[in-house]
């Protein structure tokens, strides 16, 4: 019976206060299981935080920070200090688990406890789950646990199972006070307990289960979250750091206050009680005359990264800099021995920090002597900052690591001074960086509301009253627009808007080929009403600014400033409705630039669908004495200095010549074979269903035309126009069957902008 107490005693204490190398000699007597052997318990004088543990290939090596002494232990070890214990092989095993498994252990701590484990009790129960032991049947020994300790736990023989129900609600799924459950809820697990239907252990693995049912729940989404809090904190404690504290009393109010500090929101607060951050303190003797910000400089709250350029530094260029979530996306990454820091902003920089070598930690404290990582040699240490399209060739330089949290073997917060010479130079670049994850995400300011009243606005008149348009003004000096002002409309342009949550594009094609991009800051749901400044060239902007480009007519900017101006917007169903907006600006810097106003409603359409009719009666028709009376024809008559027709006339029926048309909807093709051969191509405007009478005029080169009046080409013999302007005139088709019966038609056209014509005219009848 003594042996059989002795046990019982073991057990209870391995749940409330651990079991190990690290618990009370009282505990270690019950079981030859719990406590390490003495050879394994290595005692250390002073505190966790006055050494650094670094993995060996052998085992580890624990060393003083203040004498550099080194002491190497194997990974079965138990690490006894003065304010807690280290068991190595914590995470060895509790890799023998699954993590299902693994959580679940954890969940009873907190279910029953609401509490942290201990490494080396977290270590038995594992050993007892792979033992053959079942969740609920540890479950039950922490029952029985907890009630041996009822000044501690609030449990006790005589509760009742409606005070042992609200206790699990208030550890599991943090529900007490204001929050806590509706008697309904409490008496419905109760008389499950009364009637036998379930065992207390069975009910908590059953609570556990249902708070995890609350994950993504707009009202009590927050239960899951903060059981979840507590088990990632729990397993950070005792797995990740295999921590134990050296008294019972200290394992079980220090960890019980560990995990009342966890919300469903904040662990930040948990991490910070167990003092993690503060045990790699490589250098406690950091230069005090290193270099240091401004505070002035640096914003009061929130990520940051500071940079400040010599006059003569090649990287900074002798500015300053400083970046914000505001309008700067981070990127903190992290290897075994290096800190990669990305900035992708109004400006964007790549640093990289490696430590010693022999370290092969990252730890707090100064760096110095350094070189050009990654070509940094023996085992010095590197650090690199460029950026820019600018990197040093060689340089020197130092870095601190004030602070430095690393969660599951990321970098969850960092603080960080650095300092660099190009080419064994004097000028330097010097930085702070301030970063947390939590505080990580993404902010952008939005549009600007009011919009600005005196932004550009084009003068009364001179855009259309009614339908959609895009207007544009170039200054005198302006690449882009040459100093011109053009007017589009869907009389004589065809627009194509596409746009999604953040970005807006539109094409023009009209007489000139131009194409808008306009992007707003990431993180927008939607494009919106208001005023977006101080952009840079998309898709090179900042993204978390936003940018623009408007190019065409083989131009465009290879840097610009400028802004744009949403001053009305509409979608349904997420598709753009309807838009009024207004845009500018500068390439390379200057001072001369590209305005425009934009109005767009999907409904909109133009007034004008066809050809000109009557056909005007002043254009150009042949003397009748110049054509054949009879049969199918083409006559060409071309005047002086014209390139295509080289000034003569040309006569082609079905005698002399091989005359063939393919005409389809809204293109006639025509080719003809014989002493000469020539090729011609007349396209209406894409908005007609079927070529009919009428004059079709304003037209360029195809294929090159503008869509929405149609266009025309006459080549042959070797000789084509570049560009070309002029226009053609169906005056009689006859459509039969869904094919052309009969065609008389004109044409005109000008070479490179000359006056000089080919005029022509076809006489066509199917045989």
């Amino acid at each position: 019976m003594r042996f059989v107490f002795r046990l019982v005693a073991f057990v209870l204490s391995c749940v409330l206060a651990g079991c190990g190398g690290a618990g009370s000699n009282q505990v270690s007597e019950y079981s030859s299981h719990a406590p390490a052997p003495s050879n394994l318990i290595i005692p250390f004088i002073g505190q966790r935080a006055d050494y650094v543990i670094t993995k060996t290939n052998t085992g580890y090596a624990v060393q003083h920070i203040k004498t550099q002494t080194t002491t190497t232990v194997s990974d079965s070890s138990v690490l006894k200090f003065d304010d807690v214990s280290v068991t190595l092989s914590t995470q060895l095993q509790a890799a023998k688990l699954k993590s299902s498994d693994l959580n679940s252990l954890l969940e009873l701590y907190v279910a029953f406890f609401n509490r942290v484990p201990d490494a080396d009790g977290l270590n038995y129960w594992i050993d007892q789950l792979r033992g053959g032991a079942s969740l609920e049947q540890i479950a039950d020994s922490f029952y029985q646990a907890a009630i041996q300790y009822a000044s501690i736990t609030g449990y006790s023989n005589s509760m009742s199972n409606v005070d042992f129900v609200k206790v699990i609600y208030k550890n599991v799924l943090g529900r007490s006070g204001a929050t806590a459950p509706p008697d309904a809820d409490v008496n419905y697990w109760a008389d499950l307990l009364r009637s036998g239907q379930v065992t207390k252990g069975k009910l908590v693995s059953t609570m556990l289960s249902v708070a995890h049912n609350f994950k993504g729940d707009v009202t009590w989404g927050w239960v899951d979250q903060l059981l979840t809090n507590k088990i990632k904190i729990a397993h950070y404690f005792s797995v990740e750091h295999g921590l134990s504290y050296n008294s019972a009393e200290d394992s079980i109010k220090k960890g019980m206050a560990i995990a009342a500090a966890v919300t469903a929101s904040d662990t930040e607060t948990a991490k910070a009680m167990i003092g993690i951050e503060s045990y790699p303190s490589r250098d406690p003797n950091t230069p005090s005359n290193l270099w240091s910000p401004n505070p002035t400089s640096l914003p009061a709250s929130g990520n940051y990264i500071y940079l400040q350029s010599d006059g003569g530094d090649y990287i900074g260029g002798g500015q300053t800099y400083l970046y914000t979530n505001t309008d700067t996306i981070f990127s903190v990454r992290n290897s075994t021995d290096t800190i990669h820091i990305g900035v992708t902003g109004n400006q964007s920089w790549s640093g990289d920090f490696q430590v010693m070598a022999s370290q092969n930690k990252l730890l707090k404290g100064y760096y110095g002597g350094l070189t050009r990582y990654p070509f940094n040699s023996n085992g010095q240490g590197g650090l690199s900052w460029s950026g820019q399209g600018r990197g040093c060739n060689q340089l020197t330089g130092w870095f601190v690591i004030d602070k430095i949290e690393i969660t599951s073997g990321a970098i969850s917060q960092l603080d960080m001074r650095f300092e660099q010479h190009c080419e064994g130079g004097t000028y330097a670049l010097r930085g702070a960086i301030h970063w947390s994850q939590k505080d990580d995400t993404a902010n952008p300011l939005g549009p600007v509301l009011p919009i600005p009243s005196d932004l550009w606005q084009p003068q009364s008149g001179m855009t259309p009253s009614t339908g959609n348009y895009v207007y544009l003004q170039s200054d005198s000096g302006d690449y882009i627009g040459g100093g011109k002002t053009y007017t589009y409309t869907n009389d004589d342009t065809n627009f194509v808007l596409n746009s999604g949550s953040d970005f807006l594009s539109i094409n023009v094609g009209g007489d000139q080929a131009w194409r808008g991009e306009f992007k707003a800051m990431q993180g927008l749901s939607q494009m919106q009403v208001g005023y977006y400044g101080k952009l840079t060239r998309y898709p090179f902007n900042n993204p978390m600014i936003g940018g623009i480009s408007w190019s065409g007519e083989g131009r465009g900017c290879n840097t610009l400033n400028g802004w744009f101006a949403i001053d009305s917007i509409s979608f349904s169903g997420g598709q753009l409705q309807s838009i009024e907006m207004r845009f500018a600006q500068y390439c390379e810097g200057g001072s001369s630039a590209l305005r425009g106003k934009i109005k767009w409603d999907k409904n909109a359409v133009a007034s004008s669908l066809g050809p000109v009719f009557p056909i005007p009666a002043t254009l150009w028709r042949p003397q009748t004495n110049m054509v054949p009376s009879t049969g199918n024809y083409v006559y060409l008559q071309s005047d002086s200095n014209d390139y295509i027709g080289a000034g003569r006339t040309y006569t082609y029926t079905d005698t002399n010549a091989k005359i063939s048309l393919d005409i389809g909807t809204g293109r006639i093709n025509l080719g003809i074979s014989g002493q000469e051969y020539w090729s011609a191509t007349f396209q209406a405007m894409n908005s007609l269903e079927l070529l009919k009478p009428g004059y079709y005029g304003g037209l360029q080169r195809y294929p090159f035309h503008n869509a929405a009046k149609g266009g025309l080409s006459f080549s042959g013999n070797g000789r084509g126009c570049n560009t070309l302007t002029g226009w053609f005139a169906i005056d009689k088709i006859t459509w039969s069957a869904g094919s052309v019966a009969a065609l008389e038609m004109r044409f005109e056209q000008h070479c490179e902008g000359g006056t000089s014509a080919l005029k022509g005219q076809i006489h066509w009848y199917r045989q």
